[in-house]
């Protein structure tokens, strides 16, 4: 049985996407944060306009910083 060889990446893109991807976890547990006190009840959910807006505000930017985590990577040539 081989070895599966994992490619080598720069240190440099390791420094690069160090921001983004401690941003993306923030944003991340304050979402499940704000899930689960407002969506784990049984039944019916309210919410109101301010709560439904700051979940969806906080998807959309851990997709945006998502996708800006992807744009880095990809953009780093590995050897």
């Amino acid at each position: 049985m081989s070895k599966q060889q994992v490619p080598t990446i720069p240190l440099k893109l390791y420094h690069d996407l160090e921001p983004l991807i401690c941003d993306l976890k923030i944003i991340v547990d304050i979402l499940f944060d704000q899930a689960q006190d407002k969506l784990t009840t049984r039944g019916a959910i309210t919410l109101s306009g301010d709560e439904a807006e700051r979940i969806y505000f906080l998807a959309a930017m851990a997709a945006d910083k998502g996708e800006e985590l992807k744009k880095v990577y990809y953009s780093e040539e590995t050897p």
